[in-house]
């Protein structure tokens, strides 16, 4: 009978250590799949709606500022009345990877242009990705 039990104790430690073993590649993938997670939402993109009615002293300053940050916030601009500066609409928005949108002060269809701004906004956006075929 001795015999038996040691048989029988060492298919138990094979099988204790194959399930310690499934448990830890579980846990792992867990891990794996937070860490992923995590990544993700800390690259997951903001968005800035910008509203300008006039000039800015230093536009450059202002489209380097959108320019340096593309990678974490994408900039849609909105110029309000024809003093705006087009140019500044314009850019911020090329180089926020945004859209720009111009309303006359006599227009009353600023709320239809962020409301397209915002749709589009909503749409996925990817950036630094790599494909294996």
């Amino acid at each position: 009978m001795g015999w038996f039990k040691k048989f029988v104790g060492k298919i138990f430690k094979k099988e204790a250590k194959k399930g310690a073993a499934k448990e830890e590649k579980k846990v792992s993938k867990k891990e794996e799949k937070k860490k992923i997670d995590k990544e993700m939402l800390s690259k997951k993109q903001k968005r800035l709606f910008m509203l300008t009615d006039g000039e800015v002293e230093n536009p450059e300053k202002v489209i380097e500022l959108a320019r340096m940050n593309a990678d974490s916030v994408k900039i849609h601009s909105f110029g309000v009345g024809s003093d705006c500066s087009k140019y500044l609409v314009n850019e911020v928005a090329k180089a926020g990877r945004g859209t720009a949108s111009f309303v006359d002060e006599s227009s009353n269809d600023l709320k239809g242009k962020v409301i397209t701004a915002l749709k589009k906004a909503s749409e996925p956006s990817y950036y630094d990705c790599k494909f294996k075929i």
